[in-house]
């Protein structure tokens, strides 16, 4: 069962907030504000992939993917978290080892200009060769084209390629090539990022793959209770202010 906050509804004087004068001697300008529901702590509310508001609860931070599976391909989304070179199930696995290319779909959360492409490899790295784009009208552009900046006989055994691309087209969804078929071994991605013109590197929220060594589909998304209720002590905190505000300006006003 999930709780809603009732709507709260602020009642501002027209005259008071500098709108145009109306032909009302009680002209009114009502606000309401309607917090996003919250599911109760101890019920983990599943949000469905195709719900029209998904990315709005993103970027509000109040929905947060389900437990990431072992080598999926959301391992690869957000800050690299995986220690030293190796197997290692934080990061993103191909299927097979040498079996065919690969390639990775990122999405993120803004849409800007890329001037750099951020791939974390960290185990049998060297394998990346291409970075394409695709804008919101569904056109897709290579962004980088070459031979990876990380060697597979690295002595670390994992590297970050970093490679600049000069893009003619906003996007928030990247792909980046693969050639596993050439590099010996498994591939594993823990993270990819891009960064824009002004010089932040901005992470990925959602990946896909064209295979991946995990089994089943991916988390869905549930809602982040504790980050929800701040959102809301937030919002109530502001119609506060508001009350406050309109209390000041009838008072001025009589």
């Amino acid at each position: 069962m999930q709780r809603f906050r009732k709507a709260i509804l602020v009642v501002i004087t027209w005259h008071s907030v500098g709108l145009p004068p109306c032909n009302s001697n009680h002209c009114t300008a009502e606000v309401i504000l309607r917090p996003l529901p919250v599911a109760e702590a101890s019920v983990n509310a599943t949000i469905p992939a195709d719900h029209p508001r998904l990315a709005k609860l993103i970027e509000l931070g109040v929905v947060k993917r389900g437990p990431a599976r072992s080598w999926g391909s959301e391992q690869a989304t957000g800050a690299p978290d995986t220690e030293g070179a190796g197997d290692i199930s934080t990061a993103w696995a191909s299927q097979t080892p040498d079996g065919q290319p690969e390639w990775l779909e990122l999405t993120f959360e803004k849409t800007i200009k890329p001037v750099e492409v951020h791939v974390v490899e960290t185990y049998n790295p060297g394998a990346l060769f291409q970075v394409t784009a695709t804008s919101a009208s569904g056109m897709e552009a290579v962004l980088w084209k070459g031979e990876d900046p990380t060697r597979p006989d690295v002595a670390e055994g994992r590297g970050t390629s970093i490679v600049k691309v000069r893009a003619a087209l906003k996007t928030n969804c990247i792909r980046i090539h693969l050639a596993s078929d050439k590099v010996p071994g498994r591939t594993e991605i823990d993270a990819v990022g891009i960064k824009d013109e002004d010089a932040t590197l901005h992470g990925t929220v959602s990946a896909t793959a064209s295979s991946e060594y995990a089994g089943g589909s991916q988390p869905g998304w549930v809602f982040d209770n504790s980050a929800a209720l701040d959102a809301i002590l937030e919002l109530q905190q502001e119609v506060e202010r508001l009350k406050n505000r309109v209390r000041e300006l009838e008072g001025k006003r009589d």
